[in-house]
């Protein structure tokens, strides 16, 4: 398994990740099997998010975790970006049985302006969460996450149906950041 640094985290993940595989129309014990197999394989970095089928994602996350939560970085997401942060944290935890994960993200920004990263950090101080960021399918929105310094992770697509300034732009800037702040944090 090849492994890279992820954004400014610190933590290196595996090149590949495991994402959203739930289907209510599969029960808990294949799902969670599942999950124990990409983690067995390697596979350190998992994504889930409320909205992937209301929660049910969290739910098999979580059981996949229970005694196997070290070495696995976990990303969550807020779903309802004009709705308050903190309410949307605590309910993912919940359905997750965990106290914090390593980064909740904002899901699907259309525009950065208007994401409440404020409400986020007051997450970040309570513990609950360690890292912070956006997915988004808009590169404007992403391009402008990266410059604002706010985001340690932001996730976009990359592929060969994707908008090319996520490659030609997007990409390059996010490594060129994360250099920069590894510099840093060497220095210091």
């Amino acid at each position: 398994m090849n492994y890279r640094p992820l954004g400014r985290t610190g933590f290196r993940a595996s090149q590949l990740g495991i994402g959203d595989l739930a289907d209510r129309n599969v029960p808990l014990a294949p799902c969670v099997a599942t999950i124990h197999r990409a983690m067995d394989a390697g596979l350190n970095l998992i994504d889930t998010a409320p909205g992937y089928e209301d929660g049910y994602s969290e739910e098999i996350v979580g059981a996949a975790l229970r005694g196997r939560r070290d070495g696995m970085f976990v990303i969550d997401k807020i779903d309802h970006l004009d709705q308050p942060v903190g309410p949307q944290v605590d309910a993912s935890l919940q359905r997750l049985g965990l106290d914090h994960v390593d980064a909740f993200v904002f899901h699907g920004a259309p525009d950065f302006a208007a994401l409440r990263f404020d409400e986020l950090d007051a997450c970040v101080k309570a513990g609950k969460v360690r890292f912070r960021g956006i997915s988004s399918h808009n590169p404007v929105a992403v391009h402008q996450a990266i410059l604002s310094g706010l985001c340690d992770v932001v996730m976009f697509p990359v592929g060969p149906y994707c908008d090319a300034r996520y490659i030609e732009d997007c990409l390059p800037l996010a490594r060129e950041r994360s250099e920069e702040h590894t510099s840093e944090l060497q220095s210091h």
